[in-house]
């Protein structure tokens, strides 16, 4: 590195939260079908007149939510490496 040249992040700073992301997809589409469908359960008893439980839902919505942190932890780190990397220009140096 010269004095001229900054420097830049490692690129892992970028890439290992762009794969944790990509990890958590299918447990956050897993996730969101499932509090939607003890969502539906839920409507399906009440309208056939049956007890209601939210448990099923709360905890299915618990998950959800915990996934969902996890994703914005891991967004807040990327955009953190992408604001510490210099903007280039290609070419510019030219």
């Amino acid at each position: 590195m010269t004095e001229t040249t900054p420097a830049i992040p490692d690129l892992e700073d970028l890439l290992d939260p762009a794969v944790h992301l990509l990890d958590l997809s299918d447990e956050l589409a897993t996730a969101i079908e499932d509090t939607y469908r003890r969502a539906v359960d839920l409507r399906d008893a009440r309208l056939a007149g049956k007890p209601v439980d939210l448990r099923a839902l709360l905890i299915a919505y618990g998950g959800l939510c915990a996934l969902m942190a996890q994703a914005q932890q891991q967004l807040q780190r990327m955009g953190e490496a992408i604001e510490a990397t210099p903007l280039t220009v290609p070419g510019a140096d030219r």
